[in-house]
């Protein structure tokens, strides 16, 4: 089995998030050193090297999860209207180079993304203005 197969079996609740994510659906070429796991909100540290954990409240977690093939795994993450709503979100902790280097990707690929699922992920997130800011500042 893959390592990527053995995290996702250890932590069947973890959603591969951020830098991982970013990998597995080709907006960036960097291989993250860590899996990017985001987690229930009440669930346990994970002592593993291999992953950083995000913790989310329950209700937030499981908004936009899909999976999608990875070579010969699949791969539990968020689709990437979701995906794109945790980068801005997001945009002040991650390193810029990499934020830029994501946020082409999502602009490059704005034709293919549902504006109807983003505006109702949206209506869940806090700070929701912010973020809709960022979003047709930055992408569309």
């Amino acid at each position: 089995e893959s390592e990527l197969a053995v995290v996702q079996f250890k932590y069947p609740r973890g959603i591969l998030t951020f830098d991982s994510a970013y990998f597995y659906y080709d907006l960036t070429d960097a291989v993250p050193e860590e899996y990017h796991l985001a987690t229930p909100s009440n669930a346990k540290p994970i002592g593993d090297e291999r992953v950083r954990q995000y913790y989310q409240p329950l209700p937030m977690l499981t908004i936009g999860v899909t999976e999608i093939a990875y070579g010969a795994d699949k791969v539990r993450t968020y689709d990437l209207e979701r995906l794109l709503l945790e980068t801005a979100r997001m945009k002040c902790k991650l390193p810029s180079d990499l934020y830029k280097e994501v946020i082409l990707g999502f602009r490059a690929r704005a034709d293919h993304l549902s504006t109807e699922k983003i505006g109702d992920y949206l209506r869940r997130f806090p700070k929701r203005n912010l973020i809709e800011r960022i979003l047709y500042e930055e992408v569309f």
